[in-house]
Formats: C-alpha cells, sequence, structure tokens
C-alpha cells in the first residue's frame, strides 16, 4: 500500500534518490503519479524529446505538456521540479505575510515545485530555461492558491528564471486534440517507404490547393494500391514530422477540409 504521508526522512529519501535532478532522459520528476492520492485524472505519457515517460499530475498539466512536446523550440522538459530551498520560499512566504505550505497533518515545510521546468533554444542558438505553473482559471478565485502561486513566482525572480502563469484559457483544446490524435503515430521506415512518403509529399504540395484532403487521399490510395487509411497514415506521419505545415488549430477533419485552409500550421511558445 502506498504511503502518502510525509516526512523529513522522506525528503532526505527523495534527494538521495535524485528527485528533481538531471536532465533529458535522466531527469527524476520529484513526484511521480505514484506519490499523491489519485485523483483519476493523472497520466504517463513518453516524451518525443526525452524519451521517458513523464510524470502528470492533471489534465490541464497533460494538455501543457502535448504542446510543449511539440514546439521545435523546447529541448527539454522538466515537469514537478522541486524547489528544495525550503529555508528561502519560507522567507519569501514571511515577507508576504503568508502562511508557507506545509504537509497535511505535519508541521514540516512542503517542498514546493514547478509544474514545468522548460528548456528552450531560440532560432539563434540562445538556449533559455523558463518555469511554468499550470493551473485551472477557476482555481485563481481561491486567495490560497494565489498565494502559493505568489511564493513560486518570487522564488523565481530571486532565481532569475522566467515564471509565467497558465490557465485552461490559454490552452487551445483544438490544438490539443488534434496533437494527441497524432502522437501515436508510427511508420515503418524503409528504402520503400521513404520513397513512398516522398511521393505523397511531392504529390500534396503540387495538388490543387482547392481540393479536399480526401479527394487527394483517394487519388493517392489509387495511384499507390493502397488502402486510404494507410495513406491517412502517412498524411499524419508527415505532419508529425514537420515535412506538412498543417493548420493545427483547427479540428483535423481530412473528410471536409481543402487543403489551402489547413497548409499554414505553426504553434507559438506557451
Amino acid at each position: 500500500m502506498v504511503n502518502y504521508a510525509w516526512s523529513e526522512e522522506k525528503i532526505t529519501k527523495f534527494i538521495k534518490q535524485g528527485r528533481g535532478s538531471g536532465e533529458f532522459g535522466e531527469y527524476k520528476p520529484w513526484l511521480t503519479v505514484r506519490d499523491v492520492p489519485s485523483t483519476g485524472r493523472e497520466s504517463r505519457i513518453k516524451g518525443k524529446k526525452t524519451n521517458r515517460k513523464h510524470q502528470l499530475l492533471s489534465d490541464l498539466e497533460k494538455k501543457a505538456f502535448v504542446i510543449y512536446d511539440w514546439n521545435d523550440c523546447v529541448i527539454d522538459i522538466r515537469e514537478q521540479y522541486p524547489i528544495l530551498e525550503r529555508d528561502k520560499t519560507r522567507e519569501i512566504a514571511e515577507i508576504l505575510g503568508f502562511n508557507h505550505p506545509k504537509y497535511p497533518k505535519t508541521n514540516i515545510l512542503t517542498v514546493m515545485t514547478f509544474d514545468f521546468l522548460i528548456t528552450s533554444k531560440s532560432n539563434t542558438g540562445e538556449v533559455y530555461t523558463y518555469a511554468r505553473s499550470i493551473k485551472p482559471f477557476t482555481k485563481l478565485l481561491d486567495e490560497r492558491v494565489v498565494e502559493k502561486l505568489l511564493i513560486e513566482k518570487y522564488y523565481a525572480e530571486q532565481q532569475n528564471i522566467d515564471w509565467g502563469l497558465i490557465t485552461d484559457k490559454e490552452i487551445p483544446d483544438v490544438l490539443v486534440r488534434n496533437l494527441l490524435d497524432l502522437r501515436d503515430i508510427d511508420y515503418n521506415i524503409n528504402e520503400e517507404n521513404s520513397e513512398i512518403l516522398v511521393y505523397c509529399l511531392t504529390h500534396i504540395l503540387n495538388t490543387d490547393q482547392s481540393n479536399r484532403v480526401i479527394d487527394t487521399i483517394v487519388t493517392l490510395s489509387q495511384n499507390l494500391s493502397m488502402d486510404q487509411e494507410d495513406v491517412i497514415i502517412i498524411i499524419k506521419y508527415l505532419i508529425v514530422n514537420k515535412h506538412l505545415n498543417y493548420n493545427l488549430m483547427t479540428r483535423m477533419n481530412f473528410h471536409r477540409q481543402i487543403w489551402q485552409d489547413v497548409l499554414n500550421g505553426g504553434v507559438d511558445r506557451a
């Protein structure tokens, strides 16, 4: 049975285990889905950038994660990143006139966490790191939630870390649904399939942009003697690998969309 109770010994044990340390595939989040009481909304998703399972404690964290994992500028995603300097967060809380968070039924100061610590690389090659907290907009009506966010914010400022808050108001639901649909696309690449990919991409880019996407799928299916479902997988593969700059801000619907409406995609940094 999982023990959710906290103690100083447990915190020391987590630190010795390397929780909150490492980068990329070697990073170990401070909390995993097994360390918190289940709400049924937790998930573990394998990151395409880190090649490891990410520990996401809410639906909103999952939505933010899939956007970061898609973003070309993002090179590392560290979730549940701990602020181990509890003396500093306690001092900030005292200055602000807040009670520092404590673990339930204890007097132990909580190890606060950033939901995400993101490392990105600009087009000029500059590498920078920023922290993001993820909260439903309605939670901001809770004074205690705001107090905790302010402690995170001022700690980040002390460390010269760019901090920001993301709510469900800033996360495009359609984009998330599209990205989730594309996550599991797999296509076995060999010499023959590479030629098919090039053929499909060339055909799409040279097709009449007023054509429906489904019409192109039918044509490619006939030309290649392939099932339409296999052609759809190829198109999604081209989108996943950024060969097709497909507009993911509108819901993917190959039967209704025409090419000129969808070949203008792009995702900005959150």
